[in-house]
């Protein structure tokens, strides 16, 4: 079956239509529901890499098993051969063969026994360069755990303080950083200019930022999601792990707001690590963790309630997404 560029295709297809049909109900789900807090948002966008895990480990239980064309036990595949091709799908039947090994008989295999090789193994690089990646990382993590101070800049907010050490966070003063960072390892840096330069309900908000990421294990799930991207190379993941990692900023944004912060310490706080971050350069092995690509300008429009979480365009296009996948959720239960 390797040698059949069809199963190949299959493949492809499979883990292409899982993804694209979890970022479609998400996203639909998200602006349909109107859905604002981050926390959720951010979870609800986890799925459609776990519905590509669930099509490595068990296609029975994938999307792409029940919608891909290619696939013998697809219902979309067993309503195209009855509307379109009566003859082929009776062919098949009679001769129980599979549609892949109708398409692929007669072509020369040869070229796509090597395809396939060539396949598993960009799987096998994007897999093995990430996972060096992070042990790099996590070593120099804790390379600066050693080397850093400890902040001895006091937290005021009584909640704040409880909750640190209730969780046995250690926070870190570093120059060699440019934004807060949260990590793996219950720690969480921030640059040395930032600790002595912004006013106390500014540094607390940006710690109390700081910890909800580690509390909800961001940097463990945005890993977790990089790992099945690097699995699924071929699957158009990037900008979708873009809007997670967006989502898990304004979740720990709002987040604030237990600890006892206004909005606007965040806000204000936002501002001044942007503008001292573009005066610096961020230390090389850490770059992955420090994420300075998010759009602050936005995040500040949210806390301050200039901005929405999705336009009126958006919600229209929405609306027509349900329609559509309800048109094929209901082929699919009547070709079951």
């Amino acid at each position: 079956m390797t040698s059949n560029p069809f199963f190949l295709i299959s493949i492809l297809a499979s883990s292409l239509i899982a993804f694209v049909t979890g970022v479609v109900l998400v996203e639909s789900s998200l602006m349909l529901f109107k859905i604002k807090r981050g926390r959720v948002r951010s979870v609800l966008r986890f799925f459609p890499f776990l519905s590509l895990f669930l099509d490595l480990l068990s296609n029975s239980f994938s999307v792409g098993y029940w919608i891909n064309p290619l696939n013998c036990n697809s219902c979309v595949q067993k309503f195209m051969l009855t509307l379109f091709f009566p003859d082929l799908k009776n062919y098949l039947y009679s001769n129980e063969i599979s549609l892949l090994a109708y398409l692929g008989s007669g072509i020369s295999h040869t070229i796509f026994t090597i395809a396939f090789g060539v396949f598993s193994a960009l799987i096998l690089y994007f897999t093995s360069r990430l996972l060096c990646e992070g042990v790099i990382l996590a070593r120099e993590v804790r390379a600066l755990m050693k080397s850093e101070e400890v902040c001895t800049r006091p937290i005021e907010s009584v909640l704040l303080a409880e909750s640190i050490q209730k969780n046995k966070i250690k926070i870190f003063e570093s120059e060699k950083i440019t934004i807060p960072m949260a990590t793996y390892c219950k720690a969480i840096f921030i640059p040395r200019e930032i600790v002595q330069k912004l006013p106390q309900g500014e540094f607390e908000a940006i710690v109390a930022h700081e910890l909800e990421h580690v509390l909800w294990k961001d940097p463990t799930t945005r890993l977790f999601s990089q790992l099945i991207s690097a699995i699924f190379w071929w699957v158009p993941t990037h900008f979708w792990q873009k809007k997670l990692e967006f989502d898990q900023e304004i979740a720990c944004d709002q987040s604030i707001s237990k600890y006892g912060f206004n909005e606007e310490f965040l806000a204000s706080a936002l501002v001044k690590v942007a503008t001292t971050a573009k005066q610096k350069k961020t230390y090389e092995a850490l770059c992955y963790l420090s994420n300075e690509k998010h759009p602050s300008l936005r995040r500040v429009q949210l806390l301050l309630g200039l901005a929405s979480t999705h336009s009126k365009s958006y919600e229209y296009v929405s609306y027509a997404i349900v329609l559509i996948g309800s048109i094929i959720g209901l082929v699919c239960v009547s070709w079951i």
